[in-house]
């Protein structure tokens, strides 16, 4: 596959389309992204955004309900979970470095509104070949978080995800209101801005001006796919045959 970047775009200008009902993860679906089966989604850092809206919170569609295994046994179950409160769904893979900057700061925001109902999973892309480096990585990181499997990609494309990490806020009465695709440093504030706006609290006083990303949206390290800098996936790491 060639190694390309992604075109950047704005997660505030275009709006997204509505997305299917409830499918399981069990169930054959087809692919609402255009990716052909089997294809592993592109890891990216942050796009720019346009200055937020006064609301930072918007009406992406509903979030198509699936339920899908966990690394280490179980199923979970996203019905379940929203009926406790806001639910926060991030794309993930082993190989993916800006995906992995991201966790520690998502296991902290569902520690702090763990009491309001707020839970965080985290669906790993890793295809059965770099599966077995999940549990070290999770163990490594002290991830309590539930890790779960879509190696098939079903509930990817469910959700339209074309480029990873890809972080969905979805309320409790199951509508994305938030979308975030790629990670740079610092972005979880905004993250946990639309959470709080979503419960009802008021913005963090250190949060009350949201903080622009860097021109092009590049933090150090750049993207993880389509060009080689510090932290960045390469050519090299993909043909170890995990992940690209």
């Amino acid at each position: 596959m060639e190694m390309r970047a992604a075109a950047p775009r704005s997660i505030w200008s275009r709006p997204r389309t509505a997305l299917p009902r409830m499918v399981f993860l069990f169930a054959a679906v087809a692919s609402a992204s255009g990716l052909a089966a089997g294809e592993v989604p592109r890891a990216q850092d942050s796009v720019p955004s346009a200055v937020a809206p006064a609301s930072l919170l918007g009406d992406h569609g509903r979030a198509p309900q699936f339920q899908a295994e966990r690394y280490d046994g179980g199923r979970v179950a996203l019905r379940e979970l929203l009926q406790k409160g806001p639910v926060i769904v991030d794309f993930w893979a082993t190989w993916c470095v800006p995906c992995k900057r991201a966790l520690p700061h998502y296991q902290a925001l569902q520690q702090r509104y763990a009491e309001r109902g707020v839970a965080v999973l985290l669906i790993s892309l890793d295809d059965p070949r770099s599966q077995p480096k999940i549990g070290p990585y999770v163990k490594s990181q002290k991830l309590t978080l539930p890790v779960l499997l879509d190696a098939q990609k079903q509930v990817s494309r469910l959700f339209q995800v074309s480029d990873i990490p890809s972080t969905f806020l979805i309320s409790p009465t199951g509508r994305i209101v938030a979308v975030h695709v790629g990670y740079n440093d610092g972005d979880e504030a905004l993250l946990e801005r639309e959470l709080r706006e979503l419960l009802g609290l008021p913005p963090l006083p250190e949060q009350a001006t949201p903080v622009a990303p860097a021109p092009g949206g590049s933090a150090p390290g750049g993207s993880a796919r389509g060009r080689s800098a510090p932290g960045a996936a390469t050519p090299e790491r993909a043909k170890d045959g995990s992940g690209w």
